[in-house]
């Protein structure tokens, strides 16, 4: 087992020592490399010259280790080993168990400017013609990354990337609306040795947006949907004995906006109500545009999950 380890140095000249009081403490970092990538990373604990926890510092002997740390670089046949030393032999991560160290949430903020089509209390921005202009507004983005040691990689876990939440739920004391969170990005780091335990630094990175994920704009296009009227003949009657007035058969149909004398097609998308309908915005007595029959779409293209199956404690 020991033929697997076929280099071991230290990454840095000298070990580097941190005071803690009247304690001392040391870290060392070694580059290790082992016979090939399929080998177990395990085999490096009980290489010879890999240090176990309780043995004596080489130059201060007072000091203990308490703490041995094996993370493979990349995928390849390379690790980092951190060994870590203290006086302080009641440290208090001399014998605890990763596994039931809680999650490490960081929660950044990270305003952003971005296009807007709406104004501060959420009506349409309309220039002095009644168009749809663009604006520019510092949302309050949060930038959430949530740290957990597993025993193993949930089988879910992969599935969960890219996905919004379905449910409202609350991280760090903080309360977040459905739709608002999404899963932005996850590493999965090879398997960790600390501590005579085995564990993988689970990482996801979460983006929360107040506004929700969702895309969210009115409905506009260059098309319309209109209302044909048309008489209906059953087959095997004479025209001339059907009546129009008993007759009438309604139709919707999409056709494409015409505008001007003689009528062209537009150039630019219009404005249509929740039936489809063109919809010309005018103004009333006071110079103000009535935008009471403009109407929101709403697409909600990402996949809900329940982010209540993630480690957040």
């Amino acid at each position: 087992m020991a033929n697997s380890v076929i280099s071991w140095e230290l990454a840095f000249e000298d070990s580097y020592e941190i005071k803690e009081g009247p304690a001392r403490a040391y870290t060392e970092v070694y580059s290790c490399s082992l016979a090939s990538v399929a080998t177990d990373s395990t085999v490096i604990r009980s290489y010879s010259k890999c240090p176990d926890l309780g043995d004596k510092h080489k130059r201060d002997t007072a000091a203990r280790c308490i703490s041995v740390t094996v993370a493979r670089v990349d995928d390849t046949a390379d690790f980092i080993v951190t060994v870590k030393y203290s006086t302080n032999i009641q440290h208090k991560d001399r014998e605890e168990n990763p596994l039931n160290r809680p999650a490490v949430i960081d929660i950044v903020s990270s305003p952003e400017q971005v296009p807007t089509f709406f104004d501060g209390e959420g009506k349409p921005r309309l220039n002095t013609a009644g168009d749809l202009i663009v604006g520019y507004r510092r949302i309050p983005f949060l930038d959430i990354t949530v740290k957990k040691n597993v025993p193993k990689y949930p089988d879910w876990m992969w599935d969960y990337d890219g996905t919004v939440n379905k449910h409202p739920i609350t991280i760090r004391d903080k309360y977040f609306e459905k739709r608002t969170l999404r899963i932005e990005g996850i590493d999965a780091p090879d398997l960790v040795y600390e501590n005579g335990y085995e564990f993988y630094a689970l990482t996801f990175r979460i983006r929360f947006d107040p506004r929700t994920h969702d895309d969210i704009r009115y409905s506009q296009g260059f098309n319309e949907v209109v209302e044909v009227v048309s008489t209906y003949i059953p087959p095997g009657i004479d025209p001339g004995d059907v009546t129009i007035s008993n007759s009438k058969v309604t139709t919707k149909i999409k056709r494409r906006i015409t505008t001007g004398d003689p009528a062209e097609y537009i150039t630019e998308e219009a404005f249509l109500d929740k039936n489809g309908t063109l919809i010309e915005i005018k103004q009333d007595r006071k110079g103000k545009f009535d935008t009471s029959r403009l109407h929101l779409l709403r697409f909600t293209d990402d996949v809900q999950t329940d982010f209540t199956d993630l480690p957040f404690k």
